[in-house]
């Protein structure tokens, strides 16, 4: 049997039962977007990490959580009590999004089974987040992060150095795969710009 969500007062039957399920989708698609997070950036439990924007991630997890709850207060205020939800209330969580995605750009990256392709801009076309108050980039005890890649230091090859462009490849610690990181966003390229000393040291 398949559950059929209660018809709500007021409006189209058909309309309600639409976007009810809805909801349902929006609830799982957070459901696996935290879960995604939680592995993808499993690191921060397991490496010694020196600088990284640990708690602009755990806001990011509390703001899916967030999500979650609204959701849930509006599925059972149409299934259970029956009544139709004013989208207003969608309001707040998406403006907190929105200021949230001003703190890091989440970077284009185009994997092959021999390389890794990761491109770090002010603003990323179809990708959520703008490098304005921040960037994802930081360091553990050997090597620097980028967004969720670790790069160990004595992998690090620096191909191009520009006030407006940093292009340099490595080996990443956990796929052990290459990676070419193209850094163009102010916000990476000066938080990098001080550690070349250390990458000419190394090599």
């Amino acid at each position: 049997m398949f559950f059929v969500p209660p018809i709500c007062k007021g409006g189209n039957s058909l309309e309600n039962i639409i976007r009810i399920l809805a909801y349902f989708v929006g609830m799982i698609i957070m459901i696996m977007l935290y879960n995604y997070r939680t592995e993808r950036f499993s690191f921060l439990k397991d490496e010694e990490i020196k600088d990284y924007p640990i708690t602009r991630y755990k806001v990011g997890g509390y703001i899916i959580i967030f999500w979650m709850i609204i959701i849930s207060l509006v599925i059972f205020q149409e299934v259970i009590l029956k009544e139709t939800i004013d989208f207003v209330i969608f309001l707040i969580p998406f403006l907190i999004t929105i200021i949230y995605g001003l703190f890091g750009a989440i970077p284009i990256v185009i994997k092959s089974k021999y390389l890794i392709n990761l491109s770090l801009d002010f603003i990323t076309i179809g990708k959520m987040g703008v490098d304005l108050f921040g960037s994802w980039i930081g360091t553990y005890d050997n090597g620097i992060i980028i967004y969720s890649y670790l790069i160990n230091y004595d992998s690090i090859k620096i191909i191009k150095s520009s006030p407006n462009k940093i292009i340099f490849s490595g080996i990443t610690k956990y796929q052990d795969t290459p990676i070419l990181v193209n850094l163009k966003s102010k916000k990476s390229i000066n938080y990098f710009k001080p550690l070349l000393k250390e990458f000419v040291k190394l090599q």
